[in-house]
C-alpha cells in the first residue's frame, strides 16, 4: 500500500515539475506561477519558519539553532542567492543541496513556489 502512494506521488510530481527540475541548468527560467501576494508570501513564511529556520536562521543570515554544526550555511540575503533565478531557488528547494534536504516529498509544487517568494523578501531589512 505504501509503495503505490510513494508511486503515485512520484508520477504526479514528475507530471507536474519533476522532469525540468531533474536538471538544475535546465531549471534556471521557470517563472514563479504563484503571485506575489501577501497571503503567498506569508505562506512561504510559515513554510520556511516549519523547514528552513532551523538552519538558515529566522532572519535567513545561515545562523539558525544548528547552523554552528554544519560547515557553511547559506545567508539567504546575500546578493549571489538573491540574483538566483526563481526556478533556480525553486530546485534547490525540491532537490535539496549538500547538506540541505529536499522538500519534494513534504511540500507541494505551489508550497515550494511561495518559499521562493519568501525567500526573496531576504533582500529587504524586513521580510515579514
Amino acid at each position: 500500500m505504501r509503495r503505490s502512494s510513494s508511486c503515485t506521488a512520484t508520477i504526479r510530481s514528475s507530471a507536474v515539475d519533476g522532469p525540468q527540475i531533474l536538471d538544475r541548468l535546465s531549471s534556471q527560467g521557470l517563472p514563479n506561477p504563484r503571485p506575489n501576494t501577501p497571503e503567498v508570501r506569508d505562506e512561504g513564511a510559515w513554510l520556511y519558519d516549519v523547514y528552513c529556520a532551523i538552519c538558515h536562521g529566522a532572519t535567513g543570515q545561515g545562523d539558525g539553532q544548528i547552523a554552528e554544526h554544519y560547515p557553511r550555511m547559506p545567508n539567504l540575503s546575500a546578493p549571489n542567492v538573491q540574483n538566483y533565478t526563481d526556478g533556480w531557488i525553486y530546485s534547490i528547494i525540491r532537490e535539496g543541496g549538500p547538506n540541505m534536504p529536499a522538500s519534494a516529498a513534504v511540500m507541494s509544487v505551489d508550497e515550494r513556489w511561495a518559499l521562493v517568494h519568501f525567500v526573496r523578501t531576504f533582500k529587504t531589512p524586513n521580510p515579514r
